[in-house]
């Protein structure tokens, strides 16, 4: 019984510095806007809820947007040039991506316009690390934002994640994916939403039990990128300990 007791003890003192520190965090955070998470989707996608699914219904390896909107741009990167402004829900046929899958070649249907889009912001019916690797990503020159220190702050509880997004451009449409430190490609969308007036967002969401290829989440080091539909980003290094 002793025992029983200090356990509960200890388990309920754990609980009552995770919840300080979220208070602190929102605090200090105030008037973020709250990023509403999704479920953690195999193949990249920020939602599936307001479009048709059935153009995914194919062979061939197609996608749809799920940001509104979504710069369609002459190279993998954000300093490339804008082609065309994409909508919401817009069919895209995939053609390639990068080495390390953030960035998709697509081409637009009933067109000949080809070019580059952010992955986070895709819905495919393929892997997109399992698409060839038809371009290099160019680094991007740092965004302009509304100022301040830029970062993600990660706490994890029991199965529960909580991250905060700073430094990143304002009122942008906002993805979060997280991956094995070493294996971006494998990685899993766990949030999706829009910056506030000052580029900050807050995502909640489920630890996911497996990544993109199907294998299993495991303790070790992970990455989690949060990037709006322009390009801009920011990540975190952090260490997993499973439950």
């Amino acid at each position: 019984m002793k025992n029983l007791a200090s356990r509960l003890s200890s388990e309920t003192g754990l609980l009552t510095v995770i919840v300080v520190i979220l208070v602190f965090m929102i605090g200090a955070l105030a008037g973020m806007q709250i990023a509403p998470a999704g479920p953690p989707a195999l193949f990249g996608a920020a939602g599936s809820q307001a479009c048709d699914m059935s153009p995914l219904a194919v062979n061939t390896p197609v996608a749809l947007v799920f940001a509104d909107p979504l710069n369609l741009r002459d190279g993998p990167g954000m300093t490339y040039n804008v082609l065309a402004t994409l909508e919401m829900c817009q069919p895209l046929a995939l053609m390639g991506r990068t080495s390390d899958s953030q960035w998709v070649q697509v081409l637009m249907p009933d067109s000949s316009l080809k070019g580059w889009v952010s992955a986070s912001y895709l819905q495919a019916n393929v892997w997109i690390h399992s698409l060839e690797i038809t371009g290099a990503r160019r680094g991007p020159a740092a965004p302009e934002t509304t100022g301040g220190q830029k970062g993600v702050y990660v706490v994890i509880s029991e199965g529960q994640a909580a991250a905060f997004a700073k430094g990143l451009p304002a009122n942008q449409s906002v993805s979060a994916v997280l991956s094995p430190a070493n294996a971006a490609g494998k990685g899993v969308q766990v949030g999706y939403g829009k910056t506030d007036d000052a580029g900050m967002a807050i995502f909640a969401f489920d630890m996911p039990r497996n990544w993109s290829d199907g294998s299993v989440v495991t303790q070790g080091n992970l990455l989690i990128v949060v990037t709006t539909s322009d390009g801009s980003s920011v990540s975190a290094a952090l260490t997993y300990y499973s439950q």
